[in-house]
């Protein structure tokens, strides 16, 4: 379990950013978009992130300076990216289940993050672990309530799935 909880962890610092003010300017900026739901806009173009600026410019690289940044995030920042790097992943072996209706552009991000993530946390591994990531909508009720259960015991899902408003 605790190499769930820390591997959730790696992918949450490695693929948020953190927030500032956005949508009050008119010139280039490093102020994020903000989209319908409340969220910073992502896109991944050549397998590298690019997040839509309050001016609707994909931007490559942030501008921010450290110290725009909360101290507790750019020390895990460095924490982690100071970790050595396995490209090929070795401790780690991936099982995806995507259920049909989870859409594909998304689905092409979140892999390239879990590996990401992944290429950071091998190296602290004795052992190869299994990692399942599984992708669903909120049209898989009834899959959660079924199916689910066969390939992750609840309490290593629950919080997360119980959030849902089924």
């Amino acid at each position: 379990m605790r190499t769930r909880i820390l591997f959730l962890a790696l992918a949450l610092t490695l693929t948020q950013t953190p927030a500032v003010e956005a949508n009050k300017h008119t010139k280039s900026t490093s102020a994020p978009a903000i989209g319908p739901t409340g969220g910073y806009i992502y896109r991944y173009v050549a397998n590298k992130q690019q997040r839509k600026d309050a001016n609707n410019k994909w931007q490559s690289k942030d501008s921010r300076k450290e110290n725009s940044f909360d101290p507790i995030r750019v020390a895990a920042y460095k924490a982690i990216y100071s970790l050595p790097l396995d490209p090929k992943i070795s401790n780690i072996k991936f099982e995806y289940t995507v259920k049909p209706g989870y859409p594909k552009q998304i689905e092409q991000v979140v892999r390239l993050q879990v590996e990401k993530v992944a290429a950071r946390f091998s190296p602290l591994l004795s052992k190869q672990e299994t990692a399942k990531v599984i992708l669903i909508t909120e049209k898989d009720k009834n899959w959660v309530k079924t199916s689910l259960l066969t390939i992750v015991p609840p309490e290593y899902y629950g919080g997360s799935i119980e959030n849902l408003d089924w």
